[in-house]
């Protein structure tokens, strides 16, 4: 295909505008703006409040999108039926209703990063939910929600269930009437990775609470450190039972849950244990992202907290190679995203994924030319891509107006809600679309995979946005 770029950073009048090349069709129509990106912020925020689970959806805040309580009765009765667990509540994690503990600790994860690094962009934003009238932010009581239902999520004895299934095609989530039962692992085992998201997830919700709610902090530090001991008494690693985000190993997991309790705790024996893991890592895992990458999660927590200077130094040699490896991939792509040939699965998870990672790359390498490669990859979620379409639903001239969704697909409106973001082009599950890799993709519901939507993607667009933002105010200045 022929590409044109067009720059219009001289612009700087507000407006609505269009490009025109003599002979051709004029360009879809796009805004200039100061901040074109914070009402995208605010919807990208707004989609965790569709995702709920148990709880009404209102009207009155979701507009034509709205259900009733559901899934009330998610329980766990334990292996041996001995326990009685309430389950309800938490987010629907994406195409059915289905709740999982890793990728729901992952976007928590990632949402308490985008807080901590650009709180003065996202604490005064107001989502006009009920929950609004009350004086936290709006982002920490997203946050705080997501860490109620995965503490609910922990047997007696320390471990884990990895979640509950439920896709119910056809109907709307208050339809479903029948309980549904809790995953444990493999076999019906309590699993070692599941065990160990969660204890991460909660020993870094200890240092984000530790001031402004003590004693919420400490109850997470008792259910990290209560994982962590049950993790230690298991002789080998029990993959997660949980469909599509099953995991079958542990090593990754287990480096962030130590990096996280050393930075919550400081006692030796986690920072330890953290060398030990780090030193067993191949480096080549280090040089890549995937769907939820723990690996880079724990080496973002151990570079701000951990006292091995040497490993710091090792560490950061190793991803020098992963930065520059990128910026070269990005350099031969047409479009000046940070992706070969072989790259487009999942494509709009992999593109926010490596923004992210150059978002890192600035604040550690104090250079700011790896958020040009960020700035690429969402101008190509944004249209700059061979559909001209925004991937980010609601937004631009032609945006995504379909995925597969079982509340979507159900509710009757041929329309979806603001803020979402598919995992678009996919050689691996829509091969059969295109024999072009970025091509591998259709608006439609019945795309498969490429048209799902995930809370992680809908984390990490957060994070990117906000990225983006300081970048911009920083240029300013």
């Amino acid at each position: 295909e022929t590409l044109w770029v067009g720059d219009f950073s001289k612009l700087n009048k507000n407006g609505t505008f269009y490009a025109y090349v003599r002979g051709e069709s004029p360009s879809p129509s796009f805004k200039i703006s100061e901040n074109p990106l914070k009402g995208m912020l605010k919807a990208a925020l707004r989609t965790f409040y569709y995702q709920r689970c148990g709880d009404l959806v209102r009207p009155r805040y979701s507009g034509r999108w709205h259900h009733g309580k559901c899934h009330l009765k998610d329980s766990f009765s334990g292996t041996d039926g001995n326990l009685k667990m309430d389950l309800s509540g938490g987010w629907h994690n994406g195409t059915g209703y289905g709740k999982f503990l890793s990728p729901t600790a992952y976007s928590i994860a990632v949402l308490m990063d985008a807080y901590s690094s650009y709180a003065e962009n996202i604490k005064s934003i107001n989502l006009g939910f009920r929950e609004s009238r009350n004086t936290i932010p709006d982002c920490i009581d997203i946050i705080q929600r997501g860490l109620n239902w995965t503490l609910k999520c922990q047997v007696p004895c320390g471990a884990v269930i990895s979640g509950i299934d439920g896709f119910e095609r056809g109907k709307q989530p208050h339809q479903c009437k029948a309980g549904r039962i809790a995953k444990t692992g493999k076999g019906g085992i309590y699993s070692t990775v599941t065990t160990a998201v969660f204890a991460a997830l909660h020993a870094k919700a200890t240092i984000f609470f530790k001031n402004s709610d003590p004693e919420f902090a400490k109850k997470n530090l008792d259910a990290a450190q209560r994982a962590w001991d049950y993790l230690q008494k298991q002789e080998k690693t029990v993959p997660s039972d949980a469909g599509e985000f099953s995991d079958f190993h542990d090593l990754d997991e287990s480096l962030w849950a130590t990096a996280e309790l050393y930075a919550a705790t400081k006692k030796r024996k986690y920072e330890t244990a953290f060398e030990k893991i780090f030193l067993s890592v191949s480096f080549d895992d280090f040089l890549s992202v995937k769907s939820t990458d723990t690996r880079q999660m724990a080496m973002r927590t151990y570079l701000k907290y951990g006292e091995n200077n040497n490993l710091k130094k090792k560490y950061l040699k190793i991803y020098q190679c992963f930065i520059d490896n990128t910026l070269e991939k990005s350099s031969k792509n047409a479009y000046g995203i940070s992706l070969s040939a072989d790259e487009y699965k999942e494509t709009n998870a992999r593109l926010l994924e490596y923004a992210i990672e150059m978002s890192y790359a600035k604040k550690y390498f104090k250079n700011t030319k790896y958020m040009q490669i960020a700035e690429n990859n969402m101008n190509y979620i944004l249209g700059q891509n061979p559909f001209s379409l925004c991937f980010v639903s609601g937004f631009g001239k032609i945006s995504v107006k379909h995925f597969r969704n079982n509340w979507f697909n159900s509710d009757g409106i041929n329309a979806v809600p603001p803020g979402y973001i598919p995992f678009g082009a996919d050689t691996l599950n829509a091969s059969q679309l295109s024999n072009k890799p970025a091509c591998c993709y259709s608006n439609t519901a019945e795309c498969g995979r490429p048209s799902e939507i995930s809370l992680s993607n809908q984390a990490r667009l957060v994070y990117l946005i906000l990225s983006l933002l300081e970048s911009s105010e920083i240029e300013e200045k």
